[in-house]
């Protein structure tokens, strides 16, 4: 599968309901990205591996791939100039688990977000 195909499944699936609950409100057709990391690192990490950064002052994610590219797939929800310092890195486990995640309803939302990209790539 290439990068672009997943890209554009993963963008062309974003609404409300995938969508960081805090940030659901704000969401928009207009800045789809808004909220969606978290659930997005997860499908891309799904296809391609590597590890999820992550910056806590931001609350964002994105992934870092195997030969060592980092990919922000929703980088575009910030504003230009905004300095995103990666902290360290996540594991897969607390992005679905720990205390954040449960509030945030990582898991169902991957579950939903994954089920669309699923059917957008004929999988």
């Amino acid at each position: 599968m290439e990068l672009n195909q997943v890209e554009n499944a993963i963008k062309s699936s974003w609404d409300r309901k995938t969508c960081h609950p805090d940030w659901e409100e704000n969401w928009s057709v207009e800045n789809s990205s808004k909220g969606q990391c978290g659930v997005s690192v997860l499908i891309l990490q799904d296809f391609f591996g590597g590890k999820i950064a992550f910056n806590r002052k931001l609350h964002h994610v994105w992934n870092i791939f195997l030969d060592g590219a980092e990919y922000d797939l929703t980088r575009n929800q910030f504003l230009n100039g905004t300095k995103i310092k990666k902290e360290g890195f996540i594991s897969r486990e607390d992005m679905f688990y720990n205390d954040s995640a449960k509030k945030a309803k990582v898991k169902e939302r991957y579950d939903l977000l994954k089920k669309r990209v699923d059917k957008k790539l004929g999988l």
